[in-house]
């Protein structure tokens, strides 16, 4: 009995230590698993952490290409300017990390984290900017609470600048943040999410010559973040200049004349084609996009019934009016349908088609030649010019004459017009085209509509 109790002892203590055994081997396969994966698998990852915390990549924004007028007076510049970052790796607690910075930078919590979480794929030891266009009272506040903020970064940058505020805005066009679908899209290579970019006017089209190339720089940081000197660095290149063909001194001249007008002005010079001025209102200033607007503040500005962003004097749509009347003059004189001395009689009103078309005159001009008609722009007299030559030569004339296609200016956005014929109404409006509207075009109503810039070329 005894020898038996001692036999199934021992039989119990082998089957506890094979157990045992069996857990210690598979823990062991287990740690050396995690250790390969450590070292092998996870090994860039790993060092690119472990190089962080010692070392820091700072991006050394370059300056973006000044834009001068003919003159060469600056129209978009660039100013020294303060940006914070936060570095969330430094952060203890991101929650309270968040709360204080909010109450440091005065900024709302909630829009502090919305700011941060745009940027949640960069790595955590890449600085995310919070705030821009710091006050020097901004500064100096961060400087003096460095050690207590081991999670914020401060650098200063060179920043966009338009010492004329809205002079030639629709011109200049203004720059703004490179979103997260521009870059999905592929529309700018080797651009970061947060750069400024062009997006419209000057600053869009010209993006690739105005905008420099970032810098880099590796700076040796301690574990509160505090620089202890640069071991690489690579200097930024500062982008291209742009002189415009525009006038600085007319250019204020044409927006003076038009301030508290809805339209637009367009200068050129008759022998060489080149713009002097191109002005647009209402108007708005481009320094204000360089700061982050509110999701309110922006909706508040595309909403706007004025249209401030719209550009007129190239996506401004109207009827012509009597301008269009020498379209007619010259398509009749050089299809031989009228000459100088081709007479018609104004009475005031005239009938063609069975309907009543009237002159700007009630009583009329009287009888006159093409000269005469010009002088007056008298309507009875291009009625029935107008109805000689038919919509078709209309058509090709005022097509001959630049409008209902682009100039090819080098603005983005630019609109066509429209030169409506009967192809046109079939197709669009899924209609006849009407005796009746052949008439309306001729003295540059119905539906016939220009831009201001087409009119300039053509005048």
């Amino acid at each position: 009995m005894k020898n038996n109790k001692i036999y199934e002892d021992l039989i119990l203590v082998q089957k506890r230590s094979k157990k045992i055994f069996i857990f210690i081997q598979v823990l062991t396969v287990f740690l050396l698993l995690n250790f390969w994966k450590i070292q092998v698998l996870d090994h860039k990852k790993y060092w690119e952490k472990s190089e962080a915390n010692r070392m820091r990549e700072i991006i050394l924004p370059s300056q973006r290409g000044l834009i001068k007028d003919r003159g060469e007076t600056i129209l978009a510049d660039n100013k020294a300017s303060f940006k914070v970052s936060i570095i969330r790796e430094n952060c203890e607690n991101y929650d309270k990390s968040c709360r204080k910075i909010s109450r440091l930078l005065k900024i709302e919590e909630d829009v502090l984290k919305e700011r941060i979480k745009k940027y949640e794929s960069f790595p955590v030891f890449k600085p995310i900017v919070i705030k821009e266009n710091l006050s020097f009272e901004e500064v100096a506040v961060i400087e003096a609470r460095k050690l207590e903020f081991p999670e914020l970064f401060l650098q200063a940058e060179p920043k966009r600048f338009y010492p004329f505020g809205d002079l030639a805005a629709h011109a200049l066009g203004y720059i703004q943040e490179l979103s997260g679908e521009e870059i999905k899209k592929g529309l700018y290579q080797q651009r970061r999410l947060g750069d400024l970019i062009g997006k419209t006017g000057v600053e869009k089209v010209y993006e690739a010559t105005l905008v420099g190339t970032d810098g880099e720089a590796l700076e040796i940081v301690d574990s509160m973040g505090r620089s202890k000197g640069k071991i690489a660095k690579r200097e930024p290149e500062k982008g291209h200049n742009i002189i415009l063909t525009l006038d600085y001194a007319l250019q204020e001249k044409a927006e003076e004349l038009l301030e508290g007008r809805e339209g637009a002005v367009v200068m050129m010079d008759p022998q060489t084609g080149e713009i002097l001025a191109l002005a647009s209102y209402p108007t708005f200033d481009p320094n204000k996009f360089i700061d982050r607007f509110t999701p309110e503040e922006w909706l508040d500005l595309v909403n706007s019934p004025e249209f401030p962003l719209e550009n007129r004097a190239i996506r401004g749509q109207y009827a012509p009016g009597s301008i269009f009347k020498l379209v007619i003059d010259l398509g009749a004189l050089e299809l031989g349908i009228i000459d100088e001395e081709t007479t018609f009689t104004c009475k005031g009103e005239i009938e063609i088609y069975n309907e009543p078309f009237t002159c700007w005159v009630e009583k009329g001009h009287g009888e006159m030649n093409l000269i005469q008609a010009i002088r007056n722009s008298c309507n009875i007299y291009h009625y029935q010019v107008g109805k000689k030559m038919g919509i078709d030569e209309i058509y090709r004339y005022a097509k001959m004459l630049g409008f209902g296609a682009k100039t090819g200016i080098d603005l983005p956005g630019e609109k066509t017009g429209l030169v409506p014929d009967p192809q046109w109404k079939r197709e669009v409006r899924k209609e006849r085209w009407q005796p009746g509207e052949t008439i309306s075009v001729s003295i540059g109503q119905g539906p016939l509509m220009v831009t201001p810039l087409q009119v300039a070329l053509y005048t």
